[in-house]
């Protein structure tokens, strides 16, 4: 064997274990991320605009306030699902600045969607805050002894579409203003 070939075959050598080296670095650059960070997909999150709120045996889901044509008045819309045999209350608490809203509802077994007069779902208006749209407020759900959790809850408007039906009017304000159970007070 002649020192030539020695020196070829090392060198043929050198590039595989070079070439390895690099497709091992340009593998672990690209997927070594998940090995050092935490993996968000695993939190719960609400897959929406708005925020999911448990209150006991009763879930308030995708939970949101939309403003209406009348300034300081907004129709809170969620879903609810009640776990339980029987109706429960629930007492949702709204603060903005200080000033706290509280409006109680009945919920029936199974579930419920509230907020969007035209499929003739209940109403709750919420009235005397002065959130924006793109702004948000604190929201608190309370039902038996479940511990109250504070929310983000976000205040859109009939800007989307999705939520041009949920915009209430002078007219729907009305029924809902004789029907109401809001309480309010300062902090």
């Amino acid at each position: 064997m002649s020192p030539h070939t020695s020196l070829l075959e090392d060198s043929v050598k050198n590039r595989i274990v070079s070439s390895l080296a690099l497709a091992a670095a340009v593998t672990l650059g690209a997927t070594g991320c998940s090995l050092i960070s935490e993996q968000t997909t695993l939190y719960e999150y609400a897959p929406s605009d708005g925020v999911s709120v448990n209150a006991g045996e009763v879930q308030l889901r995708n939970m949101l306030l939309i403003t209406s044509e009348e300034e300081g008045s907004y129709n809170l819309v969620f879903t609810a699902q009640n776990n339980a045999e029987q109706a429960k209350p629930v007492d949702i608490t709204i603060v903005q600045d200080g000033k706290r809203l509280t409006t109680n509802i009945e919920v029936e077994p199974g579930m419920t969607r509230f907020g969007n007069p035209d499929e003739q779902e209940p109403v709750v208006v919420v009235s005397g805050l002065t959130a924006p749209a793109g702004a948000g407020v604190d929201v608190y759900a309370q039902s038996g002894d479940a511990t109250e959790e504070k929310h983000f809850l976000p205040v859109l408007d009939g800007t989307l579409p999705e939520y041009r039906s949920f915009v209430l009017t002078a007219a729907d304000l009305a029924p809902a203003d004789e029907d109401a159970e809001q309480t309010e007070k300062s902090s």
